[in-house]
């Protein structure tokens, strides 16, 4: 299966340090499913550019693993 999101926040901020200048971020992500458990996907959002800390306006995050169901509970590994 094929999940996204998209958010318009007001700050995006990491660790309590605004990364977008205390401005306003768009925000998305897509995420694959597989029926066997593994999934993989992609999130990205904005960045305040080369402003105070320099580097790419663009935060691009992948990311992957597994994820089982132990009865009432769910086994997470990514």
């Amino acid at each position: 299966s094929v999940t996204g999101s998209v958010a318009l926040v007001s700050d995006y901020r990491f660790r309590g340090v605004s990364q977008t200048d205390e401005e306003m971020a768009i925000q998305g992500g897509l995420t694959v499913t597989h029926e066997s458990g593994f999934y993989v996907g992609t999130w990205g959002s904005n960045l305040a550019g080369w402003g105070t800390f320099g580097g790419s306006s663009m935060e691009l995050d992948l990311y992957g693993g597994y994820a089982m169901d132990l009865g009432g509970a769910t086994l997470d590994v990514g």
